[in-house]
């Protein structure tokens, strides 16, 4: 697994939950909600105009700009500024995920050469977790993490906690360390255990069952077997990457042209190519 720890930062719980809750108090970004079930709200602190609504991740020269909204949180913001390298940031984006799991993809593609994507675990719960290829872990409080997002992978909460992370993206040089990132990475950085998360692996009989869906699937339950299979992962050793062949199988089960070209065009946007404003919706 490409992502990792690369340090952890102690938060004032007071402040930070005072911030945190000014914005989610702000109007949500509808930008990738189609790649999501359940609860997924981004909130925009820092991108290419300080503009809230300029939501869609796309390359511009020099570091972002923080939003009005970013700069109402002034703890975060701080907690950003003396321990990141803003100079090298793009975006920065508060994420906040309930009762639900986003789709398995790829970030990056529409993009020349890719960002270093950082999260920074806010809120977290042992219902929240995260997935890259067949490996599905869980990120703790304050934990500093390089998340691999070239790579396919996803997020779950699958209870009623709000999991609040906060997501920057960096442009460092090539070649350059994902700990290079901050400022003063002696001071910051820490070797911790990630939490990773044991699940048994996917049985013959199950994944033949996986496959008979394609005995019932219809253009009107599509997105149903779809929040189905996404979270599979996340409690059976599978990849992530798996769905996008098994909705084509059954799919080609179907007999259903559309239900096949449908399956098609969500495996080449989610983890192939496609362009920047090319979205996808599995709702």
């Amino acid at each position: 697994m490409e992502s990792r720890i690369i340090g952890k930062l102690e938060l004032d719980e007071a402040r930070t939950r005072r911030d945190i809750a000014r914005i989610l108090a702000s109007p949500a970004s509808s930008t990738y909600s189609g790649y999501c079930f359940g609860t997924w709200n981004i909130y925009m602190l820092c991108n290419a105009t300080g503009k809230t609504n300029d939501s869609t991740l796309h390359e511009f020269e020099g570091p972002g700009r923080f939003t009005t909204l970013g700069l109402k949180a002034s703890y975060i913001m701080s907690v950003i500024k003396n321990n990141f390298r803003t100079d090298k940031m793009k975006w920065a984006r508060a994420f906040l995920l309930r009762n639900g799991n986003i789709v398995p993809h790829r970030d990056y593609l529409e993009f020349g050469r890719p960002l270093t994507r950082i999260h920074l675990a806010i809120f977290t719960d042992e219902s929240s977790m995260h997935s890259e290829e067949d490996e599905v872990f869980q990120m703790r409080k304050g934990e500093v993490w390089y998340l691999a997002a070239e790579k396919v992978h996803s997020a779950a909460t699958l209870s009623n906690f709000a999991r609040t992370v906060i997501c920057m993206e960096f442009d460092l040089e090539p070649g350059v360390g994902p700990e290079a990132v901050f400022c003063q990475m002696s001071e910051v950085f820490a070797s911790i255990t990630p939490r990773l998360i044991s699940r048994e692996p996917l049985s013959v009989q199950e994944l033949k069952a996986i496959y008979q869906l394609g005995d019932i699937i219809t253009e009107q339950n599509y997105s149903d077997i779809v929040r189905l299979l996404s979270k599979v992962h996340f409690y059976k050793r599978a990849g992530a990457g798996d769905l996008f062949d098994w909705m084509i199988e059954i799919a080609r089960r179907s007999a259903n042209a559309n239900l096949i070209d449908r399956a098609t065009a969500f495996k080449r946007n989610c983890i192939e190519s496609r362009c920047v404003h090319e979205h996808i919706s599995v709702q």
